[in-house]
């Protein structure tokens, strides 16, 4: 599953991709989370750029249940500095996803 965002900002249209990016392909869909796996949610591990430019990787989850065309409410979660996604906020983005949200859980280095 491959997921592109973007933000129309004028933080957005300053940027330049950078030259060394992530490759999607290398990413493993192992569970290497710090909580258990919760059968009524989906994992999938997605890249973004914030507004610098910087590439990152990304949790995100879906509802089990989610079928194509379904517009559902969606939230990014990043927990203080030092947090990780594989522990507090990759939780609660999938409890939120088990509740019926698309939840997307990133590091919170260079999200301010």
């Amino acid at each position: 599953m491959l997921l592109t965002l973007a933000v129309n900002s004028s933080y957005a249209k300053d940027s330049q991709a950078p030259t060394l990016t992530i490759d999607a392909s290398s990413l493993s869909e192992k569970w290497d989370k710090a909580f258990p796996k919760d059968k009524r949610a989906h994992h999938h591990k997605v890249i973004l750029y914030n507004r610098f430019g910087i590439n990152m990787v990304g949790d995100l989850y879906t509802p089990a249940n989610m079928k194509k065309g379904d517009k559902l409410r969606a939230l990014a979660d990043a927990g203080p500095y030092g947090a990780v996604k594989e522990q507090l906020s990759g939780r609660y983005a999938q409890g939120m996803a088990a509740r019926g949200f698309i939840a997307l859980a990133i590091d919170p280095a260079f999200t301010e």
